[in-house]
């Protein structure tokens, strides 16, 4: 039998925003309209989604239950309450590659060079998040 690694673990386990993400999409509502009827930005919903970020207040948890038509009576009402009440654990983003044909603002190609800045770029950004996850997770004692 296979030992999960720490990261592999945290990833099987529900945490807020993956029963938020199940939530949306089982009302087939699509990330972007979400985010416009909660007027914040698509990257920070999807963030609050992938647990990178606390999940939302009180208040704006009473918007997502009218957004999604869910009643206190619904099963994903009460989950969804007591995982936002549970301690937020700062999911880390996982290795990922570089974007197969990246383009740039003009509508060209990236050069090679351009695509290994933006590796670059991607890698210290999954970086510095995963050390700030770490980080936090240890200060408040959770993971």
């Amino acid at each position: 039998m296979a030992v999960k690694s720490e990261d592999k673990i945290m990833e099987d386990k529900m945490f807020f925003g993956k029963k938020l993400r199940k939530l949306r999409l089982d009302k087939k509502i699509g990330l972007r309209k979400m985010s416009e009827q909660l007027a914040m930005k698509p990257s920070e919903y999807c963030d609050i989604e992938h647990g990178y970020v606390e999940p939302p207040s009180i208040e704006v948890l009473s918007d997502i239950y009218l957004i999604l038509d869910l009643i206190s009576t619904d099963e994903g009402y009460d989950e969804l309450l007591q995982l936002h009440k549970q301690p937020f654990v700062m999911q880390k983003m996982p290795v990922g590659g570089i974007p197969v044909f990246p383009i740039t603002t003009d509508g060209k190609s990236l050069s090679d060079e351009g695509m290994k800045d933006l590796h670059n770029y991607i890698q210290t950004y999954m970086e510095d998040h995963n050390d700030k996850a770490d980080a936090y997770n240890k200060e408040h004692g959770v993971a």
